[in-house]
């Protein structure tokens, strides 16, 4: 009798109570409702990131349309014509499935594009809110501080926007930041640009040379022959005399361009 009270006792032990299957299942609500929430969040994420690559697709498609028409741009509305021209794969639109098409209003995963001449201004809806890629204008401005500090500041809106730095090889150094290439295949005021990774460098032309002041006070010369550029380095903000080392640190303020 003692032995079957004994393993009927064991019997219910094995079991569950009402009270802990209700902290089961209120423990299983909880973390359902800070996972479900959190994945709906990252899926929109995802989602918006597809726009944001899309529509810097599209952003190549305009810039090498503007190559081959003048420095023109595509007229406002609808860039269908550019399909299979001058953007091979056209984009899709992760919100409504299909390919990524026009929308003047605010729909999740289309675009928008006005031309603004000498820019445009090129749109993409997301699950809230917009991203505009910057438009740049036809031709570069001019001025070693105004050129230099406009590619510095479009660098930076890339590497904020996509969490990289634009490609280092032309023509794409040039294309990721919504430039035309060939404008800047030939020197602006006798300076050659070139955008590599997190890095900006500058050359003189033929014909020319630079001078710049390093932090020592020496006067450090730059000629194209050398074949060296001056660095401009993103992570310190500084500038540097062919190689970003601390003993190249120079006072790009001093630099002159002069014939030689």
């Amino acid at each position: 009798m003692g032995a079957a009270v004994t393993a009927g006792a064991a019997r219910r032990r094995n079991g569950f109570t009402l009270i802990e299957l209700l902290i089961v299942i209120i423990i299983v609500a909880i973390r359902a409702a800070i996972a479900v929430p959190m994945y709906l969040t990252q899926r929109s994420k995802a989602k918006d990131a597809a726009v944001k690559e899309g529509v810097h697709t599209i952003q190549i498609g305009v810039q090498s349309y503007a190559v081959d028409h003048d420095d023109t741009y595509p007229p406002s509305g609808s860039l269908d014509a550019l399909r299979g021209t001058y953007v091979d794969t056209w984009p899709r639109d992760p919100f409504g499935g299909g390919l990524m098409t026009y929308s003047a209003a605010a729909s999740p995963g289309s675009y928008s594009y006005v031309a603004a001449a000498p820019s445009y201004h090129l749109t993409g809806w997301l699950s809230d809110g917009s991203f505009e890629t910057p438009g740049a204008p036809a031709a570069p401005s001019t001025g070693f501080a105004t050129v230099s500090g406009d590619l510095i500041a479009l660098m930076r809106d890339y590497y904020a926007t996509y969490g990289r730095w634009p490609r280092s090889w032309a023509p794409y150094c040039y294309t990721d930041l919504g430039l035309d290439p060939a404008e800047y295949s030939q020197p602006i005021d006798n300076v050659y640009y070139k955008p590599v990774g997190a890095t900006l460098q500058a050359r003189p032309a033929d014909g020319h040379v630079m001078t710049v002041t390093d932090s020592l006070g020496q006067v450090r010369v730059l000629t194209p022959q050398l074949n060296w550029n001056l660095v401009y380095d993103s992570s310190s903000g500084d500038w540097y005399y062919h190689t970003i080392d601390p003993a190249n640190l120079i006072d790009i303020a001093t630099l002159r361009t002069t014939p030689g």
